[in-house]
């Protein structure tokens, strides 16, 4: 196993003060990290430093001046930048919940973003759906399927760092499926059908629930972010929604950042649940008011992987889980990848 320190040469007058400071360190942190190691180097632990002739340090320690340039060469910005995403991404999502049921679905994500007046409009669109590895041509599949394509592509404005701000001419939609709509239902028949199309159009007038519906998703989540997560040094909260039909919940983040052992850089988010949810309410979109005697425990973690050259975003791996007294209550996986089958 490699050795994370190296013995220092104490030099005379000079004090631990000054020496932790070399190493973007304070006195106790520098005394400890000795204690801790000096067994395997054969050094003496020490609380007072007179008389130390040698002391552990940190092996290849960078200061923290150090670390902030070498992580801005290797990850991308603060701000979302032109180049930042593909054009083509294959997806597939799995959902598994108690009773072991899995459903696994795959498209093509289509994503085009460009300028228009002061705002940076993406337009997405998703093609070649399959169904557990099947194309998607069960009914219901095929109904929802149609009625996307007949809006498709769908714009969204997004802010300086990439987070979705609100949906792109929320009048299109509506016209776009009400001239579409007699061809669709010439292929598509039954009353379930045009139920579903009924819906569909009507929800279509109400731009707001079109955006929360979108913006939701644990795909639309995973991929505007927010460039500021490729930057953040602490731990901090965020509202994130777990459950398309419920409320955003208070999340606790903490990121980890990698590049040295690959082309790619990789930016590991993890957070927990920050406050008591009651499942059976929480599926339902309520909170619960009383006292929850076994609250739900939820996990929310992403991965990203971007080039260290272009800074273009190359992967992401999404996962939100729960538990419920301690044992896995469903989960939803989410894989992007530009790299096309």
């Amino acid at each position: 196993m490699k050795q994370g320190f190296e013995i220092y040469k104490v030099s005379p007058n000079e004090t631990l003060e000054k020496i932790a400071d070399k190493f973007d360190m304070n006195a106790d942190q520098l005394r400890s990290f000795h204690n801790l190691y000096c067994n395997e180097a054969g050094l003496l632990w020490f609380n007072s430093f007179v008389g130390i002739e040698k002391i552990l340090v940190p092996k290849n320690f960078k200061s923290a001046a150090e670390r902030k340039k070498e992580h801005e060469k290797y990850f991308p910005r603060n701000l979302l930048f032109d180049g930042f995403y593909h054009e083509t991404y294959q997806v597939r999502e799995v959902f598994e919940d108690y009773g072991n049921k899995r459903l696994e679905i795959e498209y093509q994500l289509e994503l085009k973003i460009q300028k228009e007046e002061e705002d940076r409009v993406v337009y997405v669109h998703t093609e070649n759906h399959r169904k557990n590895l099947q194309p998607a041509d069960d009914k219901i599949s095929s109904i929802s399927i149609a009625c996307m394509e007949a809006i498709n592509p769908v714009g969204f404005l997004l802010d300086k760092e990439g987070k979705l701000k609100q949906l792109a001419h929320p009048d299109l939609y509506f016209k776009r499926f009400s001239e579409k709509r007699k061809d669709i239902e010439d292929f598509h028949t039954g009353e379930i059908a045009v139920l579903l199309f009924d819906k569909f159009q009507e929800n279509l007038k109400d731009e707001h629930y079109i955006f929360e519906k979108f913006s939701s998703t644990l795909l639309f989540q995973s991929l505007f972010f927010g460039m500021n997560w490729f930057h953040k040094n602490n731990t901090w909260l965020e509202k994130k929604i777990l459950n398309i039909n419920s409320f955003p919940v208070e999340i606790k983040f903490q990121a980890v950042y990698e590049h040295e052992e690959s082309e790619f850089a990789k930016t590991k988010i993890s957070g927990t649940v920050a406050e008591q949810l009651d499942m059976l309410y929480f599926l339902v979109g309520k909170r619960r008011s009383e006292e929850i005697q076994n609250p739900v425990k939820a996990n929310y973690n992403v991965t990203y992987l971007t080039d260290k050259l272009q800074k273009t975003l190359n992967s992401v791996e999404a996962n939100i889980t729960f538990f419920v007294d301690d044992r896995q209550y469903s989960s939803h996986t989410l894989h992007i990848s530009s790299e096309i089958n």
